[in-house]
């Protein structure tokens, strides 16, 4: 600003007036408001902050020649308003006077008051041209590369200064207030307030620039630059152009393609590509793919791409020439979340294809998602996949007329299942509920594949040592025809010269692996492995001899294939097919800390459509609609006042133990101390005299023993008979007690127990109306239908056990309603176990119905588990 004008500053007529007083007569496009008073970029910066709306005029004192001014301007940057004042004259020799100030750096005659002017010149001058005379103002923003530097600055450090010396930077013309907050949001900042301004050449001083020092990290902020931010700048009116130098290019493809391959001789395994084509040339993207998955940080899941803006695109480094493709993240999404194989460690041959087996890769033929992946594929697999659609064998195969027994249409229906994956060569999971039939369906198909001529080779069914004679029962009674072995106890080394001689060889999880190196040996047409959460652990020894079983064909029978973590699925197929779902550590990272731990529903879908044609799993309520009905009630009961001293007492103690341990050793080092403590709180729940305490020994009563024997007469009046469930044997030996001074008949199930056999023949006869069971060791493998009434006297952690147990009873042949109680005692652990599992089991519904989970808690959840009485 001059107080004095120059010789060359214009002069207006002191005399001419304007009715809107001196605010009318500026001329801001003129000398010497433009380039004296003010600065032609501070005129232009103050008009970006009227068209945005950023100023308020306070105050406004015009009297003739003579305007005082007082107001607020909001910077684009944020914080507080600027306040700015100022004061325009027009003397009696025609010169203008203008003295401005802002409170931001002390600036004086600056863009604010600059933009405060002009809102007053609106608002009191009459001024109707918003332009004020200076033309259309429009932002250029230029990218280009140079050598920044002017003295020694990073001389030490090859990796900085050659950033340096080819520095990405973004050069702007006319920069608005909006423009410039929006480079800074995005990260970017002038050299000058990057580096020492003596260390940056003049002309690239007030350039934009990003302040990484490694070259890569600049790389993949200037293509995420391109490949969403530019669009921004552009939308605030900025032009935006891309200098040959700059040294990055991002190109958005339109053209995608999948190609599957024969993998030479294999018929089971296809090798999948995935690319684009760019001027007729194709671009093999998976490489890349996996490069940019091993950048992301550990955290990174396929659900912070599905939240991200449709219009949102991922740059994917190709090759290393800085080159990128911008890829729509939902088509990234799509193709990661169905080659979930690309999270694998060197998933991508040298050939630059995936390795897939014939069922997923027939399953990527059918997709019915949003983006197509695959192209072009082999006539044999595209026949495969409507094959796999259909989930039924080329033929329509019926029982055996010398099998014994009517399948039940669903029963059909699971025989021609398991027909279709013999026919497929493939392995699968009967997943059925308890009850509706496994063994005998098994048995049909086995029966069929000795009849078809197929089965020169005997088959084999591991099961759990209970279970193994009803096996040989059930095999004999409805497959006579077939020869049957059941490999028990300590005669059964010397059949061993005789097993290829067999039909069918039944033996348990502990011979299999004892005789590990003689049923080896022997190659079987069929290995069945029932209740096959038992080779859940990979790290057991029973597990990996059961992996190595010689035989054409595999299948897993149970009703539980997912008791504990989506770890024991992997660890099923592992053994019925290698390789299906990866490794245990892939699997592990794709699919069961995202989906387990993050909750990733995506991912949760895609599993359970990778495993859906080779898992069968039906409900009761879906296809025995004959079965009766099934009640459940949970019946509260509250602890007698001695059992709530006794509780209070032993929590507080064992709660202060454990905190104390898991402050010294962590959570992890302290789970058999958590797991002790919380048993000592349930058996006080169960009864007093459960607990190895003197004081509690001398208790008399417990609230659930009271209740159980007001029950139990009623009940037996009424012609009930009774499943009596436990975790704990002792609680057993105390309910007998109890049976014996009321007089009442009882039979005892537990692990010690001899001939099981016997015991449920003599429950199924009627010669004791209660049956007093222990949950692990009766919870399968019983029938037990003439039981109408099911109580779980303490839950267990566990629900498809408990499940599990109910089916005892209800099941295929049950006749009457069945009732089951589970009795729980109020305000305590047992209650909270109950809500804790409720909301960990809703992590693994969808892959399988049902699918229950172990209990497993944080630190937050031990403390309201530990938590009083309430």
């Amino acid at each position: 600003m001059k107080e004095q004008p120059t010789e060359a500053s214009p002069r207006l007529d002191a005399s001419s007036g304007d009715p809107n007083g001196v605010l009318g007569m500026i001329r801001l496009k003129d000398p010497p408001f433009c380039g004296e008073i003010f600065s032609h970029e501070n005129l232009k910066r103050g008009r970006w902050f009227v068209k945005l709306g950023a100023v308020r005029v306070v105050t406004v004192n015009l009297q003739g020649r003579f305007s005082g001014v007082f107001g607020q301007v909001q910077d684009a940057g944020g914080g507080p308003p600027v306040e700015v004042s100022l004061i325009v004259q027009l003397r009696d020799s025609g010169e203008w006077k203008v003295e401005g100030r802002s409170d931001r750096n002390g600036g004086r005659n600056d863009e604010f008051v600059a933009a405060l002017l002009m809102a007053a010149m609106i608002e009191k001058g009459g001024a109707s041209d918003e332009s004020f005379g200076l033309g259309e103002i429009k932002s250029r923003l230029q990218l280009l590369s140079a050598d920044v530097r002017a003295g020694i600055l990073h001389w030490d450090d090859s990796e900085a200064r050659d950033v340096l010396e080819r520095m990405p930077l973004a050069q702007v013309e006319e920069l608005d207030p909006e423009l410039e907050a929006l480079l800074r949001e995005m990260g970017l900042k002038r050299l000058v307030e990057i580096y020492p301004w003596d260390e940056i050449e003049a002309d690239y001083r007030q350039c934009y620039g990003y302040s990484a020092v490694r070259r890569g990290m600049q790389e993949v902020f200037w293509a995420e630059f391109l490949a969403n931010r530019k669009t921004e700048l552009e939308g605030l009116g900025c032009i935006v152009t891309v200098e040959d130098d700059f040294g990055l290019q991002v190109v958005e493809p339109t053209e995608f393609y999948g190609e599957l391959q024969a993998e030479g001789q294999e018929v089971d395994w296809f090798g999948f590509e995935y690319g684009i084509r760019m001027k007729g040339e194709r671009v093999n993207l998976l490489p890349y793919l996996v490069r940019y998955l091993e950048s992301r940080p550990s955290g990174f899941s396929l659900s912070s791409l599905e939240k991200l803006p449709v219009s949102n695109k991922i740059p994917i480094q190709v090759g290393n020439s800085g080159k990128f493709i911008a890829m729509p993240a939902k088509k990234l999404s799509a193709v990661l979340s169905l080659l979930t194989e690309l999270f694998d460690h060197n998933p991508v041959s040298d050939s630059g294809t995936i390795r897939l087996h014939k069922v997923r890769a027939a399953q990527l033929t059918c997709y019915k998602g949003g983006e197509l992946v695959v192209k072009s594929a082999p006539t044999t697999l595209l026949a495969h996949a409507k094959e796999l659609e259909a989930l039924r064998p080329k033929s329509d195969p019926k029982a055996p007329k010398e099998f014994l027994a009517t399948l039940r249409p669903y029963q059909q229906d699971g025989f021609e299942w398991l027909q279709f994956l013999r026919e497929q060569e493939l392995g699968g999971i009967l997943a059925d509920d308890m009850g509706l039939g496994k063994t005998i369906q098994t048995l049909c198909h086995l029966h069929y594949e000795k009849e078809s001529g197929r089965a020169n080779l005997p088959s084999l069914i591991v099961a759990p040592k209970s279970v193994v004679p009803n096996w040989e029962k059930e095999a004999k009674r409805f497959a006579p025809s077939l020869k049957v072995l059941a490999l028990q106890g300590g005669s059964r080394k010397k059949y061993y010269e005789v097993l290829s001689y067999t039909d069918l060889v039944v033996t348990s999880y502990p011979v299999l692996l004892r005789d590990a190196e003689e049923l080896l040996s022997q190659p079987f047409h069929y290995v069945v492995l029932d209740e096959a959460h038992t080779i859940k652990n990979t790290t057991s020894q029973v597990t990996k001899v059961a992996y190595r079983i010689d035989a054409r064909h595999r299948l897993c029978l149970s009703g539980t294939p997912i008791e504990n973590n989506l770890g024991e699925l992997w660890s099923l197929f592992h053994f019925l097919m290698p390789g299906y779902l990866g490794s245990e550590d892939s699997f592990n990272r794709c699919y069961r800390t995202p989906i387990e731990k993050n909750r990733d529903e995506g991912l949760r879908k895609r599993l359970a459509e990778r495993v859906a044609p080779l898992m069968l799993r039906r409900t009761k309520s879906l296809v025995a609609t004959d079965l009766p009905p099934k009640t459940e009630i949970v019946r509260t009961v509250e602890l007698w006042p001695k059992q709530v001293e006794l509780y209070e007492a032993v929590r507080a103690a064992v709660s202060r133990e454990v905190h104390e341990e898991i402050e010294r050793f962590g959570m992890e080092k302290t789970k058999l101390l958590v797991l002790d403590a919380l048993m000592k709180l349930r058996q006080v729940c169960n009864h007093p005299r459960l607990l190895k305490l003197p004081s509690a020994q001398r208790a008399k009563s417990s609230a659930k023993m009271d209740l159980l024997m007001e029950w139990l007469p009623l009940m037996l009046e009424e012609g009930r008979r009774i499943l009596i469930f436990s975790q704990f044997t002792g609680m057993l030996d105390l309910i007998e007690e109890a049976l014996r001074k009321e007089g009442i008949r009882f039979l005892t199930l537990t692990g010690q127990s001899k001939d099981r056999g016997k015991l449920c023949d003599d429950f199924q006869s009627g010669k004791a109306p209660v049956f007093l069971i222990s949950l692990r060791a009766g919870g399968t493998g019983l029938n037990l239908t003439l039981a109408d009434t099911v109580i779980h006297f303490d839950p267990w952690w566990n629900p498809a056990l408990e499940a599990q147990a109910t089916d005892r009873a209800y099941r295929i042949g049950q006749q009457n309603p069945v009732f089951v109680y589970k009795l729980i005692t109020a305000g305590t652990i047992e209650e909270k176990i109950l809500l804790l599992q409720q909301k960990k089991r809703a992590l693994l519904e969808g892959i399988l119905e049902g699918a229950p989970q172990k209990l497993s808690f944080s630190e937050d959840e031990l403390g309201d588990l530990l938590s009083p009485v309430e």
